[in-house]
């Protein structure tokens, strides 16, 4: 497992070599060395890494290298387990030795450095063994920590079941916004996802479900699948509650897991996050511009308000509305929406009928009062 903790190499703006150097005196063969190839070492063997093979950080090339990682280490040993802190700390002592400096980098490693103690929620991922054990990694009590860790969920996102993804997502967003850090909006996009925050392109998902029973041997689970496929087709609605949606991403998930699709998604076969959540929140927020709600809840893209004709407009609602929606014998997308969003509830399904009559569905649509019975998606989880 690759923890986001600080050590040279993803020191990029040297915030870290500021903390070691307050904390401890830099031995003159660290003051004289070349400061950027020590931090940031270019072709060296992964076995020059004293976190390796967990991953490949605290590089110890040189001797100056050694004494920074030892340094670092320190500093940050409280985000590693036990078992991590020996590993690390026993490949320090070694290449140590190694360069002659053991008793420069002892004295690193007994030094008494001072760890706030941190809750829970201020981790990004919380484990709990069977045995009662707990482990804690990833901090996020700053915003390079966040931007760590929300790094490394998106690198490493494959090995985690679509649950444990979204419980680490949504804290990260959370305490992203709690201690007022800014996320790119990129990166922001990618944890909504995650955390099982966005809106859902219906047909992708029934896209997605048909692939994968194309992939699955087993008659009863393609069939269930065949099934979920249909009803959103059919009612599309009742599948856009958030925990519905959830049920649903981890369903998937759980199948992709059983058919050995995980971590291999292509476009033809996204993950599930990137069918269910299709359009984060960020994105949606900033296409908001260019949607129309009606006053049935359903909201569409004003490009789909388009693909009207005008003769259709005069035949249900009249000319004089034609005429305030259209320009020539074109609907203007601008106008209509302006009309659209105003119209009473037996006017807009009208409208809706019209647009389901030229292939448009809505790019969002109204949460279901009394959602679909969710036994199936349970059932089809529980089958994997």
């Amino acid at each position: 497992m690759t923890n986001p903790v600080l050590d040279p190499i993803n020191d990029k703006n040297k915030s870290g070599l500021f903390k070691v150097a307050e904390a401890f005196e830099l031995p003159d063969f660290v003051k004289t060395a070349n400061m950027d190839a020590t931090l940031h070492p270019v072709n060296i063997a992964k076995t020059a890494f004293a976190d390796f093979p967990s991953s490949l950080r605290y590089p110890c090339h040189t001797a100056a290298a050694t004494w920074m990682s030892t340094a670092y280490f320190q500093l940050k040993k409280a985000s590693f387990n036990t078992a991590e802190q020996k590993r690390i700390k026993d490949n320090l002592q070694k290449a140590a030795a190694y360069f002659g400096i053991r008793p420069a980098c002892d004295k690193v490693l007994s030094h008494e450095v001072h760890v706030e103690k941190l809750a829970d929620s201020d981790y990004a991922y919380v484990y709990r063994s069977d045995t009662g054990d707990v482990e804690r990694h990833f901090p996020i009590t700053n915003a390079e920590e966040i931007k760590v860790a929300a790094d490394w969920l998106e690198e490493n996102k494959q090995h985690f079941i679509f649950e444990d993804r979204c419980i680490v997502a949504e804290k990260i967003l959370r305490k992203a916004a709690s201690v007022g850090v800014r996320l790119d909006d990129e990166l922001a996009s990618k944890l909504e996802k995650q955390a099982g925050y966005g809106l859902p392109d219906l047909t992708l998902v029934q896209l997605a479900l048909s692939n994968r029973a194309l992939l699955t041997r087993d008659s009863k689970h393609r069939a269930s699948i065949e099934k979920l496929a249909e009803e959103i087709k059919d009612k599309p609605e009742l599948f856009l509650s958030r925990e519905t949606s959830l049920k649903l991403a981890s369903a998937i998930d759980q199948l992709d897991h059983a058919i050995g699709l995980n971590g291999k998604y292509t476009a033809l076969i996204p993950s599930p996050e990137d069918i269910v959540f299709t359009v984060s929140l960020v994105k949606a927020a900033a296409a908001c511009g260019d949607m129309c709600e009606l006053q049935t809840g359903n909201v569409y893209e004003k490009d789909q308000l388009a693909k009207l004709a005008r003769q259709d407009l005069v035949e249900i609602f009249g000319d004089d509305f034609a005429k305030e929606a259209c320009v020539g014998l074109a609907v203007d997308p601008e106008k209509l929406a302006t009309i659209a969003h105003t119209l009473p509830k037996p006017d807009a399904e009208l409208l809706e009928k019209l647009l389901k009559e030229a292939g448009q569905s809505p790019a969002r649509f109204k949460v279901a009062s009394s959602p679909l019975d969710e036994m199936d998606l349970d059932s089809i989880a529980a089958s994997y």
